[in-house]
């Protein structure tokens, strides 16, 4: 989970990039920090189930669906 918002994040995502990224497949798809996201922690439910049409619910499946193409 990432806040893209900040500076210190960017530039966490370059040197991970940097140094890993020709040796490793690095997911494009940025799981965002969200209140939404602990809440379905809290009550034990997928995000899916929480909040289906919310941007994380979306961020996921994009992830999910670049695992899914890389495999």
């Amino acid at each position: 989970m990432v806040d893209k918002r900040t500076n210190f994040t960017k530039e966490i995502i370059a040197m991970i990039e940097q140094a890993y990224g020709e040796n490793l497949n690095i997911f494009k798809q940025p799981i965002p920090h969200s209140v939404r996201a602990v809440e379905a922690s809290a009550t034990g439910k997928s995000i899916f189930e929480h909040d289906p049409n919310g941007g994380i619910a979306a961020a996921y499946a994009s992830l999910a669906r670049e695992v899914l193409e890389s495999a």
